[in-house]
């Protein structure tokens, strides 16, 4: 069983916020440090019970209308058996093999977009200086989260 802050916690981690904005947002203390509030909403939203209650939360919004990846498939490939009696035209059966062909991920037409993001708290000078360098590589974009 979740407390209301923990609650509100998952609820605004279903909704898009980071851990850090999902913490305050939930109503606990934003007097700590930037790097303790991490701290503290990483802790939080690792312990099983609030996995467990943000799956619940994801499974929920799961439609059964939708069709499952193995339902999808299924449909696809009767669409390239049907019966010799009712022959399919060339272009029916490109395009479902097509489909069928990007659902099982055997070709991809764009480039995958990885919109994740790196935090890098340091600790001094040094540091700060040596992380910096991670940008050159294309890693970071050098910007501090926090401003």
């Amino acid at each position: 069983m979740l407390t209301a802050k923990q609650e509100k916690f998952v609820n605004n981690l279903f909704q898009g916020m980071s851990q850090r904005e999902a913490w305050v947002e939930a109503g606990y203390s934003s007097k700590y440090s930037v790097a303790d509030i991490d701290s503290h909403a990483c802790r939080l939203a690792n312990q099983d019970k609030v996995k467990t209650r943000l799956e619940e939360m994801r499974q929920a919004t799961k439609s059964e209308l939708i069709a499952t990846e193995i339902e999808r498939q299924e449909k696809l490939s009767e669409l390239y058996r049907i019966p010799v009696e009712r022959k399919p035209t060339p272009k029916e059966v490109v395009m479902a093999i097509a489909e069928h062909n990007k659902m099982t991920k055997v070709y991809v037409d764009a480039p995958t977009v990885d919109h994740r993001s790196i935090t890098i708290l340091v600790s001094n000078e040094e540091a700060k200086r040596l992380s910096e360098g991670i940008g050159k590589f294309g890693l970071w974009n050098g910007r501090d989260k926090r401003d």
